[in-house]
């Protein structure tokens, strides 16, 4: 979600800002002496004041070589400790905007911005489950790439896919080869639904597919969910036809997976 600073109280914050920082209009984030600080700003600039939230980690650091700053923060709205949103503020002639980023549990930055394809500009490195959340049950994530395009910031993977075969690919593979080893069927699996969906990411449009076709049909409820996200990937007859089929599974948390799919790929067909 992308905003403008709306509000009279957001505009009230950052005259304070402004106020102990002469160079505010130059330097939009000089007066951030810590979370408390950011937390506050990302609350104003998102007109969400009353939202509790907590700030994992913050940097301030050009993200797109401009000479200008951006704000990047991990942050949680749980009350938990659970880190899921990238935060990235800028400064426009209008005010201040920014994009929130889905991530899964980052609470540190000290890996997550780096030049990949040495254009002097930082692309986000944002960890996104692939499979719902499973309590102590494996499931699986993966990492995206995050980067500027035009004025917004949005998901530009497949563009990094030297990144992927070189660094990712052979890493993912190692680790399905060592769950292999230890003979976990659900780990095996999970390291499998991260390395097909890099593989499709890179170019090929199936990977997986067979695989999750197999899994579909697996008496394990476990491997029929992981089964799910592979499927609602890839744009194929077959796996939509057995992705109606789990919908109407007759274990309930395969079918509410199932389902939420289901009506994700018919949005996705409507757009």
């Amino acid at each position: 979600m992308t905003t403008k600073l709306p509000s009279k109280s957001a505009f009230a914050f950052l005259l304070a800002l402004t106020l102990a920082a002469p160079l505010f209009a130059k330097e939009p984030f000089a007066a951030l002496a810590g979370k408390d600080d950011v937390a506050r700003l990302l609350a104003e600039v998102s007109d969400n004041a009353d939202v509790p939230m907590t700030v994992g980690d913050f940097k301030v650091v050009d993200l797109n070589g401009d000479g200008r700053p951006e704000l990047v923060a991990t942050v949680d709205y749980t009350g938990r400790n659970f880190f899921n949103t990238i935060a990235v503020v800028w400064q426009t002639r209008s005010g201040l905007r920014m994009r929130t980023i889905d991530t899964w549990n980052v609470e540190t930055l000290e890996d997550a911005l780096r030049d990949l394809d040495g254009d002097g500009k930082l692309e986000i490195l944002a960890p996104q489950l692939l499979t719902p959340y499973l309590g102590v049950r494996p499931y699986a994530a993966w990492t995206s790439v995050q980067a500027l395009t035009g004025n917004d910031y949005a998901d530009q993977s497949p563009k990094f896919r030297s990144f992927y075969e070189k660094t990712v690919i052979p890493v993912l593979q190692q680790q399905v080869e060592d769950a292999r080893a230890t003979g976990e069927k659900h780990n095996v699996e999970v390291a499998e639904v991260a390395l097909f969906k890099v593989m499709r990411v890179t170019g090929d449009a199936k990977a997986g597919l067979q695989r999750a076709l197999a899994w579909s049909e697996d008496a394990d409820p476990l491997a029929r969910i992981y089964a799910v996200s592979v499927l609602s990937d890839i744009d194929d007859r077959d796996a939509v036809q057995a992705i109606t089929k789990l919908a109407a599974d007759p274990d309930h948390e395969v079918a509410s997976v199932a389902r939420t799919a289901r009506e994700r790929l018919g949005t996705r067909n409507r757009m």
